[in-house]
């Protein structure tokens, strides 16, 4: 039995810790925080943390450093290896023989500096820079053209680029260090850019006639999966030549489509697989904005709710006009992360502005909590969650999120540590940039332990990336060194069964 005397002094003792708290801690971190009601049986403490402007560094979002450049501009949490590192010819140097040591070491350092990795395996550099195929692929019959471009209609090619696929699907679908795999096998770095010498037209990008359109659509179902009976290739004679294919295609990891001019491989692929992601390599010029807007403006506006959209910067610039130009299409596209230059970007301070909100950034707006609780009753607490970022967080990419509440005693010690059941993924961004992002409320039933004492505690909340287990960074104030944000004094009353 509860005993009202008891209750009333405990009310009034919350009011005045409360108030303390508020008045020493909460004009520090907190916006609009509201004392208890004395009054009240089980006084009731709105807050509302006070939101941070700057870059956080988290999981599988933000920046991403090209070694190859100058002094790293931001931290990043995803690697990306250079584009003389990762090809077919060095995977996989004979027939049926496999040589993983070049990818492996990037996984072992993404790793050992826990990050994630993101990578595309290169059949292809520039013609001046020549291709990377093994040599007992050509010995076998691929063409290489006179402009030193690989001839992707040839059926030797597709054939075995699309086994070692297979086998790069056996060993790495679903491995947790990959944050995403770009599709390749076409084109200049194999970024599928238009080639004057072989790229082919067709007006139904669901339904290529031309050997060149009928080449891309295997290349993609190689990594997106796909059949097809009647598919037409190139001998080694020039001859055209029906195969029939299969592929399963990844299933688990993130599969990343680059757009450099061919419009029809990437609305088939999306038509395909609205989970694959969008990766585009000119961030800012806006001529080439307005042709990328005019080709596929519809699908890089729309699939970020699926997928992520990933950027390279367009040269050196950080000129007003460009970064607002950047600005622009990272609010069109819902931008998750961006690349710097092959050639080194100078200024950093425009680029951090660019990229604060860049992929998801989760606030606690408000949240609801009775200032005294009992071991005896679950305490109701009432949260209001938003995603003021630009994207969502995609469990393909590992982003795979835990909400936890927690009590910290006077020594900081988190004696109650709750998971709180919530999709964290279907927190979306607003659907147009700039704009204010839905509200997701989450109710929390917070369970005493019977031993706990009686006291004050902090009410604390943190965001857990399951894959690492470590806390995420959040975008308000309150961040302790554990990962934990402080959010408002709460005041334990004895149990009945205390004396």
């Amino acid at each position: 039995m509860k005993h009202p005397r008891l209750i009333a002094v405990a009310a009034m003792l919350v009011s005045i810790v409360a108030g303390l708290w508020v008045a020493t801690q909460a004009d520090a971190l907190f916006t609009g925080a509201t004392s208890p009601d004395a009054g009240q049986d089980s006084p009731a403490i709105t807050i509302q943390p006070a939101r941070i402007d700057t870059y956080l560094t988290n999981p599988g979002i933000g920046w991403q450093h090209f070694e190859a450049v100058g002094e790293q501009l931001l931290p990043e949490t995803v690697l990306y290896p250079d584009r003389n590192d990762i090809h077919w010819a060095g995977l996989n140097p004979a027939e049926d023989e496999y040589d993983w040591t070049a990818l492996d070491a990037w996984f072992d350092r993404a790793a050992a500096e826990g990050k994630q990795l993101g990578f595309r395996v290169y059949t292809m550099r520039s013609g001046q820079d020549g291709h990377r195929l093994p040599e007992w692929v050509l010995e076998q019959g691929a063409a290489i053209l006179e402009n030193g471009e690989v001839d992707y209609s040839n059926c030797v090619y597709q054939a075995e680029w699309g086994r070692f696929v297979q086998v790069l699907r056996e060993r790495y679908d679903g491995h947790p260090d990959v944050a995403f795999i770009d599709i390749s096998g076409y084109g200049n770095y194999n970024e599928w850019s238009w080639r004057d010498i072989q790229t082919e037209w067709d007006d139904d990008p669901l339904s290529p006639t031309t050997l060149d359109g009928q080449a891309r659509r295997r290349l993609a179902d190689m990594f997106i999966g796909g059949e097809f009976e009647d598919h037409e290739c190139t001998t080694v004679d020039g001859e055209i030549e029906t195969v029939d294919y299969e592929y399963p295609g990844f299933e688990e990891t993130q599969l990343v489509m680059p757009y450099a001019g061919i419009r029809q491989s990437n609305e088939y692929v999306y038509d395909r697989r609205r989970d694959v992601g969008i990766r585009f390599d000119c961030l800012g010029d806006p001529d080439i904005t307005e042709g990328l807007l005019e080709r596929i403006g519809d699908e890089i506006g729309s699939i970020w709710k699926t997928a992520p959209t990933i950027f390279e910067f367009c040269g050196t610039t950080t000129e007003d006009e460009y970064m607002q130009e950047a600005e622009r299409l990272l609010h069109i596209a819902h931008g998750s992360l961006v690349h710097d230059n092959i050639i080194e970007i100078r200024e950093p301070e425009p680029v951090e502005d660019l990229m604060t909100y860049v992929g998801y950034r989760y606030v606690l707006s408000e949240i609801t909590y009775p200032g005294l609780v009992s071991p005896d009753d679950a305490a109701t607490i009432e949260m209001a969650w938003q995603n003021v970022g630009y994207a969502p967080s995609y469990p393909r990419m590992g982003q795979v999120f835990e909400l936890h509440i927690g009590l910290a005693d006077e020594s900081g010690a988190i004696v109650l540590d709750q998971v709180i059941e919530t999709d964290i993924s279907e927190w979306m961004p607003a659907e147009e940039l700039p704009g204010e992002p839905p509200t997701n409320d989450v109710t929390a039933h917070l369970e005493l332990p019977e031993d706990v004492s009686d006291g004050t505690y902090t009410l604390s909340v943190r965001i857990i990336d399951l894959r690492t287990d470590a806390p995420i960074n959040l975008g308000f104030e309150g961040r302790l060194a554990s990962g934990w944000y402080a959010i408002g004094p709460l005041e334990v009353m004895p149990g009945e069964n205390e004396d």
